[in-house]
């Protein structure tokens, strides 16, 4: 991003004592969020999701993987995440809040970042100096249902009636002009990506065609593909 833009964004909305981080600034970043079902009981359910980016900056669709086998993420982001969205969580749950929330994060690379007096491990700061781990700044709570809990629903339909270990990728599409105009066009498209038993493609929302549709792209781990690895080739696949 323009340097002049973001300084002339934060002058226009910021008030000059609260930090704010402009995403758009950051360039190879990695966007995910962490999940959760708070409940009297407290916090259920931490996940992980991966969100899909589209054109650098619009969040088109989210990526959920059984026990968060994110290939995006090392073990030690992963325990970052973890650690630091419980502790939202907690804060969330004691303000008297229950439902589902999800918090926003964005990784960027954190070889340059000075983290004194941060929470990182030594495991972590040392993941950090080797580039093995991002830091991770965490954006936006969102307070409700979120988007990457449909997903989550199919994974564990998947998992219950198929067993295995799954990845699901649920994302918008705008297909290219004259591409898709029609459902008969649809299925010629999908035709070789419908589910198989292991792995496939279901479109969602057909009627917004031609503009737009959404489609949830699925796969099962196995000894020859990694299940989150397949989930964006199919969706690679269908753009």
């Amino acid at each position: 991003a323009d340097p002049e833009a973001i300084e002339n964004y934060g002058k226009a909305n910021c008030d000059g004592r609260t930090e704010i981080l402009i995403e758009a600034g950051y360039s190879r970043i990695c966007d995910v969020a962490v999940q959760a079902t708070l409940t009297e009981c407290g916090v259920e359910e931490l996940y992980l999701n991966v969100q899909v980016i589209r054109n650098g900056k619009d969040h088109a669709g989210n990526l959920v993987v059984t026990g968060d086998a994110l290939p995006s993420l090392s073990d030690e982001d992963r325990s970052c995440l973890y650690r630091r969205g419980m502790v939202l969580m907690r804060l969330w749950w004691q303000m008297g809040y229950r439902g589902e929330i999800g918090v926003d994060a964005i990784g960027i690379d954190g070889r340059n970042v000075d983290y004194t007096g941060t929470d990182l491990t030594p495991i972590e700061r040392e993941a950090m100096q080797a580039g093995r781990m991002r830091d991770w700044r965490f954006i936006d709570p969102n307070a409700r249902t979120t988007a990457s809990q449909y997903p989550r629903s199919v994974l564990r339909q998947l998992e219950h009636m198929h067993g295995g270990h799954w990845a699901v990728l649920m994302c918008n599409v705008w297909p290219s002009p004259g591409a898709v105009e029609n459902h008969r066009d649809l299925s010629r498209v999908l035709r070789d990506l419908l589910p198989n038993g292991d792995s496939g493609v279901l479109p969602l929302m057909t009627s917004l065609l031609p503009d737009k549709l959404a489609v949830v792209c699925m796969a099962r781990e196995s000894g020859r593909q990694n299940a989150a690895v397949r989930a964006n080739a199919l969706l690679a696949e269908v753009r």
